[in-house]
């Protein structure tokens, strides 16, 4: 009995992480700017190198559009470069959601979890061979349960520790002048409309 135990525990602390410092925050960020450039690769590059460069990292990027995780007490540095960055910064949005109700609500979940393994942990050295196997059955399932709620708790902190990010890129539209003038004189000199009803005639 004493080798299943050890083994049931192993696997507990495997998934068990402490939940350390609780909550240094509780506010998830996200942000959506419209930046006007004159390269979209070129600004994409240049932002990604930033972010990385202060502990994010790029999530997805398209032609016009990169999405990016910025650390939380980086986003406002962020805005201010990519102002400078780009040619104009047409458009920001930044949004700030209180998410500690969800964290208490994960953390609760994991410590009763985690008192219901100690509980079955210690029936389990006082049961016969056949409870004891049904015994582990409802410690597995209790293990699934933490691990579940372990990765709940893991992303909502990382939602907590960095922001979410969006720039979607914007090209000034180059226009054609409207008279383009031709390097024969003789064609400029040429009224077209009257060419062609010349050509009509013939």
């Amino acid at each position: 009995m004493k080798g299943r135990t050890l083994a049931l525990t192993a696997v507990f602390l495997a998934v068990s992480l402490p939940l350390a410092h609780a909550q240094a925050g509780s506010m998830r960020q996200t942000l959506e700017a419209v930046a006007l450039v004159a390269d979209r690769f070129e600004s994409a590059d240049t932002l990604e190198a930033w972010v990385e460069d202060k502990g994010g990292y790029p999530v997805s990027r398209l032609e016009d559009r990169l999405i990016l995780r910025v650390p939380s007490p980086a986003v406002e540095e962020f805005v201010s470069f990519l102002e400078a960055a780009a040619e104009e910064l047409i458009q920001v949005q930044q949004q700030s959601e209180d998410i500690s109700q969800s964290l208490l609500e994960v953390q609760a979940g994991i410590r009763s979890k985690s008192e219901l393994f100690d509980k079955a942990l210690a029936l389990i050295d006082q049961t016969d061979l056949s409870t004891t196997l049904e015994m582990e059955s409802e410690v597995l399932a209790i293990l699934s349960d933490l691990e579940r709620l372990r990765g709940e708790h893991r992303k909502l902190q990382d939602e907590v520790e960095l922001a979410r990010v969006q720039v979607d890129f914007r090209l000034r539209e180059e226009k054609l002048p409207e008279k383009l003038p031709s390097s024969f004189a003789w064609i400029n000199a040429v009224d077209f409309y009257q060419l062609m009803r010349e050509f009509e005639r013939r």
